[in-house]
């Protein structure tokens, strides 16, 4: 199957995909070159291709359902639609008329192995977060990284 996904698209994918996908090196990825990135892309793309040629089509309504909203706009009718796994990752791609994937969209959890989810017990507790990172001009996540960091230094040199 060929392929004509935004380069843009590919960028994402490689830096930020799921591990069993795209690489467990994701340390390693996030900080490609775009023309690393897009040669990675290219060197993973044929294991694709098998998949999305033996997937069923789902219609544009089950396509809607299973994207994120900021895609839906993508589902259009003169496209089809197919869902699939690869490495029991989820994924619904958009195929053109002339039977070229134009867009790849992962459902899946996005492993990586550089990741730590935190969850707060209560709403608040997060809203109370990002309004300390505010008003000590952080970016919320990145505060929680640098804490996470300190806390590891501390620690290590006890």
């Amino acid at each position: 199957m060929k392929e004509n996904i935004n380069e843009k698209i590919k960028l994402s994918h490689i830096r930020g995909g799921d591990a069993l996908i795209f690489g467990k090196d994701s340390d390693v990825r996030r900080k490609l070159s775009d023309t690393d990135a897009l040669k990675r892309f290219s060197e993973i793309w044929p294991s694709f291709e098998p998949e999305i040629e033996n997937a069923p089509e789902i219609t544009q309504e089950e396509a809607k359902e299973l994207l994120e909203e900021r895609y839906c706009s993508f589902v259009q009718s003169q496209y089809s639609f197919k869902q699939f796994s690869l490495n029991q990752v989820p994924f619904v791609v958009r195929i053109t008329r002339e039977g070229v994937c134009d867009q790849l969209w992962s459902l899946g959890a996005h492993r990586d192995p550089t990741r730590l989810c935190i969850y707060f017990e209560k709403i608040e507790d997060k809203k109370k977060f990002d309004a300390i990172a505010n008003q000590l001009q952080w970016d919320s996540q990145k505060l929680a990284r640098q804490l996470c960091i300190d806390f590891m230094q501390k620690i290590q040199q006890e």
